[in-house]
């Protein structure tokens, strides 16, 4: 798994996975974020064109630590975790024994 950094928003993952920068991407497509901070900017049209391969990318690397069905019953979860959240659980973690 991609355990070397605690780095994990899209512009990370699309350099680190695809090796490609999606900032680069948008100025090559003439869509410019405008303002200095790029990273505060919202979405630019170009940033999600690698989001179908970012999305094969990780399931084979799930896949290649056999951790698929853990990453599905995880993601199952949510729900239910926002729920207790919601509910007035999310300052305290009732899961910690």
């Amino acid at each position: 798994m991609r355990t070397f950094t605690d780095r994990h928003g899209l512009k990370d993952l699309t350099r680190d996975l695809l090796n490609v920068e999606i900032f680069q991407a948008a100025a090559v497509l003439g869509l410019g974020r405008g303002g200095a901070d790029a990273g505060a900017a919202p979405l630019c049209a170009a940033d999600v064109l690698y989001l179908h391969r970012l999305r094969e990318r990780l399931d084979e690397m799930l896949a290649r630590e056999g951790r698929t069905g853990l990453a599905q019953a995880c993601f199952a979860f949510l729900p239910t975790r926002v729920e207790l959240d919601l509910a007035g659980w999310g300052a305290e973690d009732i899961f910690v024994h």
